[in-house]
């Protein structure tokens, strides 16, 4: 996914947000507004199908922010900017999660930034993969990866790249 950020961000200085931003503000506080009061009687599944495709584009959105968040780590400038000298450390106190989601979405937008998880992006990108289930393949790819017998399986590019194609086919399958 192609991160463009110079069509929307605002370079003024201050807190406003783009217009990318007012946009999905605007979204969620007529989505929330929709979702007050009680469930009329016969249409939870109706109410289910909208919580489950919110939840979906929740899902893209956090995808979409994850890679640029790597690359910002990998400048300097997540420190400098963000405060924070790690990708965990900045997703835990800046999105409020915990260590061990941090941890895992950390290892996601690493190799989505380092384009080490090809199918695994391609997975989320289609819809395949939530974002939760592509943070658990990376951070089992990566503990793999750490675990391999260098003797048996000495690139470490291509034993990542083939646990990659497993997991990520055997989720979408």
């Amino acid at each position: 996914m192609a991160n463009n950020t110079a069509d929307t961000t605002d370079t003024a200085p201050g807190p406003a947000p783009d217009a990318a931003v007012s946009a999905l503000v605007a979204a969620v506080q007529t989505f929330t507004a929709t979702m007050s009061g009680d469930v009329p009687f016969g249409a939870a599944g109706t109410v289910l199908e909208r919580l489950r495709a919110v939840r979906e584009q929740i899902d893209q959105l956090t995808f979409a922010m994850l890679a640029p968040l790597a690359q910002m780590e990998a400048s300097g400038a997540l420190l400098a900017e963000g405060g924070q000298n790690t990708l965990k450390a900045y997703l835990a106190h800046a999105w409020g999660i915990g260590h061990t989601e941090a941890e895992r979405l950390m290892v996601l937008a690493q190799n989505l930034h380092r384009q080490s998880l090809p199918e695994t992006a391609a997975a989320i990108e289609a819809g395949a993969l939530t974002v939760g289930e592509a943070a658990a393949i990376a951070a089992g790819v990566e503990r793999e990866v750490g675990k391999r017998d260098p003797g048996t399986e000495p690139d470490a590019d291509l034993y990542r790249a083939t646990l990659d194609r497993g997991l990520a086919g055997m989720k979408a399958d």
